[in-house]
């Protein structure tokens, strides 16, 4: 009997001292402990693509511009695809799921500005964009050609 009571003692001062040095070295504050969903309460959304099968590229798209959209949100947001069609947003510490789900579904704007910050021309003078890869001195350089309603270009003269 006496050689477990010695185990146990043992045991316990053992744990003791791991504690301690998890205290010392690990977490100082409960605020550097990352909550999660489970804990932290939040929103899950799954969006699921209308395509049976999306290209990867078009996934890997859609997946930046909300994980763009969601850092807003929170810092710990994660955004991440699920199958072969379906993208799952996670959101912590947010309650407001059908705010987000607005403001996520909203398409993105295109706005020109003067110097002022006053918008002079937004998306709806676009007639047409469309990607242009341009080379010079093997240096490549993404473009986008847009192409102006009659409207639109009545303020390009100004």
């Amino acid at each position: 009997m006496k050689s477990n009571k010695g185990k146990g003692l043992l045991g316990l001062i053992i744990a003791l001292v791991m504690v301690g040095l998890f205290g010392y070295f690990g977490y100082t504050t409960m605020g550097d402990i990352k909550l999660g969903l489970d804990l932290a309460g939040g929103v899950s959304i799954t969006y699921q693509a209308k395509e049976e099968k999306p290209s990867e590229e078009d996934m890997k798209d859609t997946i930046y511009k909300l994980q763009q959209r969601v850092q807003n949100y929170s810092t710990e947001a994660e955004v991440y695809q699920e199958g072969d069609n379906r993208i799952n947003v996670d959101i912590p510490g947010v309650s407001d799921a059908n705010a987000i789900l607005e403001e996520l579904g909203k398409p993105g704007s295109l706005t020109f500005t003067d110097e002022a910050g006053k918008v002079i021309l937004n998306g709806n003078q676009v007639s047409t964009a469309k990607p242009v890869i341009t080379e010079n001195n093997g240096i490549k350089q993404y473009m986008v050609d847009l192409t102006f309603t009659d409207d639109g270009k009545r303020y390009l003269v100004m």
